[in-house]
């Protein structure tokens, strides 16, 4: 009787610690997948980066771009983030949440862009233009600000701390929005002095 009952406990305990640990490598699993969606999401915010760069160089030239970024996604995280969440830091939940609201915040500018399209030449006034092209630049912003800090975080899996105002990283993401700034001076300059909408 005894030796059933000591049976039965190690069989209970020998339950609960492969439990645990199928849980661990479950979440590890998804940890993975996640990472490796993230890197996914740098890649197609480059590609929502560069087309917007284009639509601006052929707004910088009086037109309108009929192409439009494609939006992003992200399922694994929203399906398995709260899988996966005890098992992070803080900087690591906060770096993971920022991230995903990047990305609903890319594709409603997405759908800003496209509700606001003027569709044909025809409908093309000069005010409607000088919107359509803020509209683009403030997209544009906030693609390279998703991809600054996509970059980052991957750069920083264990501790992707955005630091304090003053803090090393805060200089880095000023001095990033400064960049992308002149960058888009740039392009926009370049675009009126060295291309025309046939090289389009």
């Amino acid at each position: 009787m005894y030796e059933k009952i000591v049976l039965i406990v190690l069989g209970a305990a020998l339950g609960k610690v492969i439990d645990i640990y199928l849980q661990r490598r479950k979440v590890s699993h998804l940890q993975t997948a996640i990472i490796e969606e993230l890197e996914d999401i740098k890649d197609r915010l480059f590609l929502v980066c560069r087309a917007y760069e284009r639509a601006i160089q052929i707004f910088a030239l009086g037109g309108f771009s009929p192409d439009l970024p494609l939006k992003l996604s992200n399922p694994m995280f929203k399906k398995h983030y709260s899988d996966i969440a005890i098992k992070l830091g803080a900087s690591q939940r906060k770096s993971f949440s920022l991230i995903d609201s990047y990305v609903d915040a890319i594709n409603d500018g997405i759908a800003k862009v496209e509700a606001a399209h003027p569709g044909t030449a025809e409908n093309l006034s000069e005010d409607i233009l000088d919107r359509w092209g803020d509209l683009l630049k403030g997209q544009y912003h906030n693609a390279a600000t998703a991809y600054w800090h996509v970059n980052y975080h991957l750069s920083n899996k264990e501790l992707p701390y955005l630091g304090d105002e003053g803090s090393e990283v805060h200089k880095a993401y000023l001095a990033q929005l400064e960049s992308s700034e002149d960058h888009l001076k740039k392009l926009i300059e370049g675009a009126r002095g060295n291309l025309t909408r046939d090289d389009f």
